[in-house]
């Protein structure tokens, strides 16, 4: 099997990419020939969270959670029964009783709803 060489600017398995297919805060390399994902995103265009067990810049950081899981971008641990969770917000990205669910869409700072899992506007807005 044998790929050609893509266009100036466009990458991908099949070129289908541009710099302006970055996700989540990725950025186009100085080739644009990828994007450079943000710590806790990985992908071609940046739009997978890093898989459950890894964390930090390219999703090389392993979760040292005893068997939890973590936040894929700082890789601080996350509450696994609602005793671990008393009350506090979940962290960035995540919804549900005990912070178990994906939020349903990228929000800005990361928080959404913590019952529905929509993103949440400021106060006034």
């Amino acid at each position: 099997l044998c790929f050609s060489a893509c266009a100036q600017g466009e990458f991908g398995p099949h070129c289908q990419y541009t710099c302006n297919d970055c996700k989540n805060g990725g950025s186009c390399s100085s080739d644009q020939t990828s994007c450079e994902c943000p710590p806790g995103f990985t992908g071609d265009i940046c739009d997978d969270m890093c898989p459950d067990g890894r964390w930090g810049a390219g999703c090389n950081q392993i979760c040292g959670c005893d068997g939890k899981s973590c936040d894929p971008v700082t890789g601080s641990c996350r509450c696994t029964s609602a005793e671990e969770c008393p009350q506090g917000p979940c962290p960035p990205g995540f919804y549900g009783p005990m912070c178990e669910l994906k939020c349903r869409m990228q929000c800005p700072d990361g928080r959404c709803d913590p019952v529905y899992g929509y993103c949440t506007c400021e106060e006034g807005l």
